[in-house]
């Protein structure tokens, strides 16, 4: 009798712990894998708030919401959707040890997650996979974060577990990447350990050098970015958020503090300049310099060496040339104490290319099957290298991907409203989401069925830098008008096409010229570029006032010199008159003096006295 084949699935194990006090940490893991794997190809162990539908969650979450949904890329499932799925609920009470160990401290419960192996958690998960095995074949287990005890449970049964994470390299700079990793993810990772597979499998002439690196993962509004100038400071501190699972499990007993001290103790009467997490919770401006470059990049170019616990900025710091320190546990932390420059070359291919993925492999169900049956360093190198090849004329146009602390992401939208007579309200608007990247969206509004006396639009709900490259009306006959040139503002400062807005209420008046016909408007079609948003608007924006105000005073400068110069000209001249009168005064005194003192004047003197007499009497006859 022929064997029974058993489906193959992989599982997800969803952090049941509740980090930071959210219930269902990684909901958006969970919807994005429930939109990439089908019912039979995935099956999912955690906590029952997963499950939840949107409406029952108390606190509103950005995941929940229908532009949340299309930020992270899916469709919020419905509770007839999930239950397709096989769902096994996780007991949250096994924590409860822990909790108590650590007096109900949920940042030192997860620590201990992230790192030890818990005994009793091992049997249980144990038992929640020997039922699964029962009617499947697991293929693999699939972790968001380090969980010793599950890898501990899954190895009893020879069951890989894949560590997944946000790659180092994200959009908007970069190519956005993933971790995938047999061992951990940001700690205990096996990347050093097929660093030397790399090394004995890929030759060195298929590399790439270091230039066609960045050239192949750095997208193209980047490369302005990194020309070299004069480093500002000696030391660029790359600070994180407090409580990420970076710092609590694998920091080496560093915290921000701590690292800030330690490099000012090592290296005394060094410059210092802090760049600080745009989420963490914390400032450290008593501490030191706060850097507030637009982007990691142009910070990297503002220090000669980089020192962090284990923040990405390291790997970025290699690619272009600069020197990194890193003191906690980090998957490329082994490449900043390689000295030997072709060896650096061969780490940064492979960790471009082959220890990260592209974000795109991310929960792709066959790429999931060929990494497990394919182990070769070069093939995978090879893989990487032709889908950035492939997609290197998409890579500014990827969807941002989230930080870990999803409840504080906002999505990016668009927002036009129309005013029908009764002025702007919230009713009578059209929002449309965006995507952060610096590249020319073009969005299209229909105005078809809206009459309407004025328009206004807001380019998007954050701070930002936009270029609006044409806002185009087109009436029902296509023609189209030009409203560039019929627009006001309240940004702070405006270069050309360039508008700077630095509050999260940008807001641009379209006045429609009188030979249109609100009536006859079809669309409005609204190409625009997004240069910087949020915090990186800010700094821009503060850049632009100040060198706007620069300008002003060296206008101000110019015009006052050159005031003084007309005028000191003109007075040089008039003195120069004044001298060339006196001169000419003097020389005629001098002839007159001459003429009366000479002799022919004085024999000359009777005969002047008789011609003088004459003349009075003829004028006296008369």
């Amino acid at each position: 009798m022929a064997a029974i084949m058993k489906p193959k699935i992989f599982i997800s194990f969803l952090m049941p712990y509740p980090i930071r006090g959210i219930e269902a940490p990684y909901l958006w893991i969970f919807y994005k894998q429930l939109s990439s794997f089908r019912s039979d190809q995935i099956i999912f162990i955690g906590s029952p708030a997963y499950t939840k539908a949107a409406s029952d969650f108390e606190s509103p979450r950005n995941e929940l919401t229908l532009d949340g949904a299309h930020f992270f890329g899916y469709d919020i499932p419905s509770p007839e959707e999930t239950a397709r799925y096989r769902f096994i609920e996780f007991d949250n009470a096994i924590f409860d040890p822990l909790e108590q160990k650590h007096a109900y401290n949920s940042d030192q419960v997860f620590a201990d997650i992230l790192r030890y192996t818990d005994d009793s958690v091992v049997r249980y998960l144990q038992t929640l996979i020997s039922d699964l095995q029962d009617d499947y074949d697991v293929l693999g287990i699939l972790s968001w974060c380090n969980v010793p005890s599950l890898s501990a449970a899954a190895d009893g049964w020879g069951i890989p577990v894949i560590h997944n994470e946000l790659g180092a390299l994200r959009s908007p700079l970069y190519a956005s990447t993933a971790y995938f990793d047999f061992s951990g993810v940001n700690g205990h990772t096996e990347s050093e350990a097929r660093f030397e597979h790399f090394k004995q499998q890929v030759s060195h002439h298929t590399l790439l050098t270091l230039p066609e690196i960045r050239n192949l993962i750095t997208c193209t509004h980047a490369q302005p970015l990194v020309a070299q100038e004069e480093p500002a400071f000696d030391f660029g501190i790359v600070l994180q958020v407090e409580d990420d699972s970076n710092i609590l499990a694998f920091s080496n007993g560093f915290d921000s503090i701590s690292l800030i001290k330690w490099v000012k103790s090592t290296f005394r009467g060094k410059t210092l300049c802090l760049r600080e997490h745009p989420g963490g919770h914390l400032h450290y401006d008593k501490l030191g310099e706060i850097d507030h470059s637009a982007n990691s990049l142009s910070f990297l170019f503002r220090c000669d060496t980089i020192v962090t616990i284990n923040s990405s900025v390291a790997l970025e710091a290699l690619l272009f040339g600069k020197k990194a320190l890193i003191l906690g546990d980090n998957p490329f932390k082994f490449l900043t104490q390689i000295d030997d420059p072709d060896e650096l070359l061969y780490g940064l291919n492979f960790a471009v290319f082959s220890y990260l993925i592209p974000y795109d492999f991310l929960f792709d169900y066959d790429y999931y099957l060929w990494r497990l049956n394919n182990r070769n360093e070069a093939a995978i190198f090879d893989k990487h290298v032709a889908y950035y090849r492939e997609k290197k004329i998409d890579l500014c146009r990827q969807t941002p991907i989230a930080a870990e602390n999803t409840e504080t992401i906002s999505t990016p939208f668009i927002q036009l409203f129309f005013d029908v007579g009764e002025g702007i309200c919230e009713e009578a608007s059209i929002k449309m989401s965006v995507s952060a990247g610096d590249y020319i969206q073009e969005c299209v509004f229909d105005l078809s069925d809206k009459n309407f006396t004025n328009l206004r639009l807001d380019p998007l709900n954050d701070s930002c830098v936009i270029e609006i490259e044409s806002l185009l009306l087109v009436e029902e006959n296509e023609m189209q008008i030009d409203l560039t040139t019929e627009i006001s503002t309240n940004c702070c400062s405006r270069s050309e096409k360039r508008f700077f807005f630095e509050t999260d209420d940008s807001q641009i008046f379209l006045r429609v010229p009188n030979e249109s016909e609100p009536s006859k408007a079809k669309k409005l079609i609204v190409s625009i570029r997004y240069v910087y948003i949020g915090r990186e608007a800010v700094h821009a924006c503060v850049s632009q006032i100040l060198h706007n105000k620069a300008e002003e005073i060296a206008a101000l400068s110019r015009t006052f010199e050159k005031e003084l110069s007309d005028k000191e000209h003109t007075i040089a001249i008039k003195e120069e008159a004044l001298q060339n009168t006196y001169a000419e005064l003097v020389s005629t005194q001098n002839k007159l003096s001459q003429i009366l003192s000479s002799n022919s004047w004085r024999i000359t003197a009777p005969l002047r006295s008789a011609v003088q007499l004459i003349t009075d009497i003829k004028t006296k006859n008369q």
